[in-house]
């Protein structure tokens, strides 16, 4: 009898292990099919619903596996998930739309039209199965674009073209062109090179009958300054002039050339359009060196060029670059 009672005891224990055994491989398969990427069996043969389907899972990455086959009940359709290892079947039963959870072993059932859907209905009953699968929320992520570093650009460009035409007291009409550079963008600084040309102008002096012109090449720098459309820039230039003489003396034939040092100062004013700019001048010039022209055989002088003159002009240009 106590034999009896020892092999009914072992009997129980052993099939407690088995029990315990199961519901862990339950647990164990239940967490499988749960952390993995979720595929559901649409068994339909509405080619509305499959697309509606496809459309609305697609953010979240399932895979739809297509059947045209409608189980006959929840134990085919449980069937079903186990042969395409799927968390979810969705068929149709006349205007029921039924989602079977294998997971939980539940199945949830809406109403929806019977037969074939229009994109609408097929729509509507997209988001429902949706809805019953109790999707995760999407995480979506944001990428915010680096920020923009303001650049400041400084007014004019890198390259200005100016040509003009102006006057000073000493020669009257003169024509010049400059070019200038400006090094550092982020800089005010404009460093170049102007050159002027004159008409000769008629000289008659003493006995000498003739002409006198004078051109000059200079460097310059100045600095803008600029408020909305205006620009205003003194600037310093310094370089050579050189200034000739032709004529005739009585019966001596003159040719003369001097070559002066020349410093000039002063400022311009532009109206930028775009970017054309047109522009005033003002300044001072001053010329160092043999200023007179002696006359022939004598000490006395014939002509002395003027040491300073006020300078004047106008001018258009264009920024490049």
């Amino acid at each position: 009898m106590a034999q009896s009672t020892n092999v009914g005891s072992h009997t129980e224990v052993r099939s407690r292990c088995v029990v315990r055994l199961f519901v862990v491989l339950a647990i164990v398969l239940g967490s499988t099919v749960a952390n993995s990427s979720p595929r559901v069996v649409v068994a339909d043969h509405d080619p509305q619903l499959r697309r509606a389907v496809e459309e609305t899972l697609r953010p979240w990455h399932i895979d739809v596996v297509i059947d045209d086959a409608a189980p006959a009940g929840v134990d085919e359709a449980r069937l079903r998930a186990d042969d395409e290892q799927a968390q979810f079947v969705v068929w149709r039963e006349a205007d029921q739309l039924l989602v079977y959870n294998r997971v939980d072993d539940h199945t949830e059932s809406r109403t929806t039209p019977a037969g074939a859907l229009d994109p609408l209905d097929a729509a509507a009953a997209a988001l429902t199965i949706k809805t019953a699968m109790r999707l995760s929320p999407l995480v979506v992520e944001v990428r915010t674009p680096p920020p923009e570093i303001p650049v400041a650009v400084e007014p004019g460009s890198a390259v200005r073209l100016e040509l003009g035409i102006g006057a000073d007291q000493r020669m009257g009409a003169r024509y010049g062109g400059s070019v200038s550079v400006r090094p550092w963008r982020e800089r005010k600084l404009l460093v170049g090179a102007t050159a002027d040309l004159r008409n000769a102008t008629s000289l008659q002096t003493g006995d000498f009958r003739g002409s006198f012109d004078r051109d000059s090449l200079l460097v310059l720098a100045s600095w803008s300054v600029t408020s909305g459309v205006i620009e205003v820039a003194p600037y310093v230039a310094a370089g050579i002039t050189r200034a000739t003489l032709d004529g005739n003396e009585l019966t001596i034939q003159r040719h003369a050339i001097h070559e002066l040092a020349t410093v000039r100062g002063g400022g311009t004013i532009h109206f930028k359009l775009d970017r054309w700019i047109i522009g005033a001048e003002i300044g001072v010039e001053a010329l160092f060196g043999n200023r007179a022209y002696a006359a022939a055989g004598t000490m006395a002088t014939l002509y002395t060029i003027p040491a300073a003159a006020l300078v004047l002009g106008v001018g258009v240009g264009v920024d490049l670059l």
